[in-house]
């Protein structure tokens, strides 16, 4: 109980935490670290921050900083008034000054939109013509760049508002406890708030923000690439047209020109970048190939082929920036090699003007020692930024792109110690000079302070749909040797934070432990190598988890192998098996560290059938797992799941064809999974009892017991059907639907 000088925090802690939940839970309500009634500017500032915290995300810039910014002196016509040699477009400028809310910038793939929004983001020509709109009002800019090679938050929806939201509020910290009032109460009484930004509450509060500025700010969007958006475009163009609702709000959004988008916006201001930039890719060629000694040396023997070779390599652009940018590297080349402006021009007319043969031709599937180094550098990319969506589930820098790539045998023979920073960084530069030999720049590693940290991705989105059609994918992969396997590789990464990172955590031992299984399920034939490896290293380690708590995380990994060779060398009572079922059907209640599996725990639940585990334990209140289903929910829909695979299995069986009858006229059951179970337990006359003193379980038990088990029996018609059916069914489901490398050799 509270003292009653705080009794005006109960209402928050009852709506924080749910009345009834308080009433329910075994949990006491957490302690109150601060309570703060009268909040001075130093302590609002805290909270303010704390708020803001909360909102923020790790790529909330990436894709801003990633975007190459403006050549100097190029694009400097978007704040000038178009001229009569122009291709005619919307002034810009106009447009901040106007009543229009929209205006939309389009071009082809390559053409410059995302460097465009980029320098209108930077250029303080935006903000001063922007303000002279509602001069007495306060201006808010806010950004978001959509990128489709991206996480989960830089491609969808959410990603969109909670930039835009933190932005607003950033500018607007005055207005916090406003918009978000309970979030402003949680982080004043406790000093942070864990709870998960949903996407009702985060539209209520941009709403309720630009209602509260309405007569106080002007607010102007900048929302690039809304081709690369994830979902349906219609409602993005919807969601993007509710801010027009509110007077003092204008968006400049960019995108390829679709028909969606075209259909949207072809009435409103606009811009067509490849009409508009021939003069910027005529400065950005005679800088780059100005700055060059060679190319200097032949200018001054011949001015006007040098010149005409410039005007070449302008014409040929189309107005794409990204061929230009790629082409002036290749003839950059050319010059390092010594060649003579005849063969400057040879080597232009050799390069497509499309941009996927380009691509084709600069990654040279010919060099095969070449071309099979870009594809490990190409699979880790995809690999990394795959999972990255699922709550980073691995880096994404160089020194991991490193460790990746090392020997395998090296990596074991790795002692446990911090890696010097001086070596980091020499591998580090090794890996980029490898990447950049290997991929031509279609791969870039994005700037960092320290090198080992720099992050690599795709050097634009073209290129990632470029390696990722069907075709050129498995010519990707088929460049790697046949004991090359993608998830082993990366296992390696996880092993070498293990050995080398003085602040490794629980959560890289898990992670190490999800990269074996994956290795697994894509055809690598000598898991239990990797395994023993981890063991080993983990036991080293100067803060270990025990020997219970690994078991624990290759069940919840669904490593079977590895949990049956325990089992069968130290067999476990029926109480610790009703633990592993738990950690393998549902392990969302027993770590926060998200699991990829859950298509594959039928195999781990045979072998936990076979060893004596009973789906319908009861806890340590003396209910089922279905009496107890607001606590068990994530169990219940596992096991579920795990039924429904039965009754797939086992749909061709007279004697359970009508089984869904009989399910629909239960009564008074709790849970679709519960009358599933107990129907099954009722035509099969299956009897569980719960010994008080459960004997050990031994491999002899286990073997005569699953012998003597007749297939009338629900256990031992489980066991039966797994038997005759392995799951290749769950293995193919993985390489083809979850997995992005579906093609991968190890899965065929």
């Amino acid at each position: 109980m509270l003292p009653n000088q705080y009794s005006e925090w109960l209402p928050i802690l009852k709506a924080a935490y749910g009345e009834e939940e308080r009433r329910t839970s075994k949990r006491p309500m957490p302690r109150v670290l601060r309570i703060v009634q009268d909040t001075d500017p130093t302590t609002a500032r805290v909270i303010e921050e704390a708020v803001l915290d909360t909102i923020e995300f790790a790529e909330i810039s990436r894709r801003h900083d990633s975007v190459e910014s403006a050549h100097q002196k190029t694009f400097e016509w978007v704040f000038e008034e178009p001229r009569e040699h122009q291709a005619t477009f919307s002034s810009f400028s106009k447009w901040l000054l106007s009543s229009e809310a929209l205006y939309w910038v389009t071009g082809k793939a390559g053409s410059g939109k995302s460097t465009l929004i980029k320098f209108l983001r930077s250029d303080p020509r935006t903000i001063s013509i922007a303000r002279q709109r509602m001069p007495e009002k306060k201006l808010i800019l806010a950004s978001f760049f959509f990128w489709n090679a991206g996480t989960g938050l830089q491609i969808s929806r959410e990603g969109l508002i909670r930039t835009l939201l933190y932005d607003c509020l950033l500018q607007g910290r005055e207005l916090i406890s406003r918009v978000a009032p309970r979030r402003w109460d949680m982080s004043r009484l406790f000093g942070q708030d864990d709870k998960a930004w949903e996407w009702a509450e985060m539209v209520t509060c941009l709403h309720a923000f630009f209602d509260l500025t309405k007569d106080t700010h002007s607010i102007l969007f900048l929302i690039d690439g809304l081709d690369e958006f994830v979902g349906d475009h219609a409602e993005l163009i919807s969601l993007v047209q509710t801010f027009s609702q509110w007077q003092h709000i204008k968006a400049c959004v960019s995108s390829r020109p679709w028909m969606v988008f075209e259909d949207a916006y072809n009435q409103k201001p606009n811009l067509r970048m490849e009409h508009l930039t021939a003069p910027d890719i005529h400065r950005y060629v005679s800088d780059k190939l100005g700055g060059n000694q060679g190319f200097l040396d032949l200018q001054q023997a011949e001015p006007e082929y040098a010149s005409e070779l410039i005007g070449k390599v302008t014409i040929r652009a189309s107005g794409v920036f990204l061929w230009v940018v790629l082409v002036t590297k290749e003839l950059m080349k050319g010059l390092l090699q010594g060649d003579r402006l005849q063969d400057l021009d040879r080597r232009l007319h050799t390069l497509p003007t499309d941009l996927e043969a380009l691509f084709r031709k600069m990654l040279n599937f010919q060099d095969r020692q070449l071309f099979e180094n870009a594809s490990r550098v190409i699979q880790f990319v995809e690999l990394s930024k795959t999972f990255n969506k699922f709550q980073q589930y691995t880096g994404g820098s160089l020194i991991d792109l490193a460790f990746a790539d090392e020997d395998q045998s090296r990596v074991f023979a790795h002692v446990i110690g911090e890696l010097p920073m001086d070596r980091k960084v020499g591998m580090a530069n090794r890996m980029r000079r490898r990447v950049d030999h290997a991929c031509k720049g279609l791969i870039e590693v994005q700037s960092s302070n320290y090198l080992p940290d720099a992050q690599f991705d795709y050097l634009h989105r073209t290129v990632k749909d470029f390696l990722l059609r069907d075709d050129i994918w498995h010519q990707v992969l088929e460049a790697t040797p046949k004991d090359f396997n993608l998830s082993a590789s990366w296992y390696q990464v996880g092993l070498m934070r293990l050995k080398t990172s003085p602040d490794c955590t629980y959560r890289d031992v898990y992670q190490t432990c999800f990269w074996i299984k994956n290795a697994e399920l894509t055809g690598y034939d000598s898991c239990r190598t990797l395994v023993k490896e981890w063991e080993g290293t983990v036991h080293r380690l100067p803060v270990k988890p025990s020997e219970k708590e690994l078991f624990h995380y290759a069940t919840m990994n669904q490593l079977a192998f590895y949990v049956q060779d325990k089992l069968k060398s130290d067999p476990m009572d029926y109480y610790g098996l009703k633990k592993l079922w738990l950690y393998a059907l549902c392990p969302s209640l027993c770590t926060p560290i998200p699991n990829l599996f859950q298509y594959c725990r039928a195999e781990m639940a045979e072998i936990l059938l076979r060893y004596g585990a009973d789906p319908e334990w009861e806890g340590k209140d003396g209910k089922t797992i279905w009496e107890a289903k607001d606590v068990y929910s994530d169990h219940i829909m596992a096991t579920e799941a795990m039924l429904q695979q039965f009754i797939a299995q086992q749909s061709k069986s007279s004697q359970l064809e009508a089984l869904p009858s009989k399910t629909s006229q239960l009564e008074d059951q709790q849970s679709k999974s519960a009358q599933l179970w107990r129907v099954w337990k009722q035509q099969f006359e299956i009897q569980t009892p719960k010994p008080e003193h459960p004997e050990p379980v031994t491999a002899h038990s286990i073997t005569a017991q699953s012998e003597s088990e007749s297939c009338g029996s629900l256990r031992g018609r489980i066991l039966h059907t797994w038997f005759k059916s392995p799951q290749r069914e769950v293995k193919h489901f993985w390489n083809s639907k979850i997995n992005p490398l579906r093609h991968h050799k190890g899965s065929k």
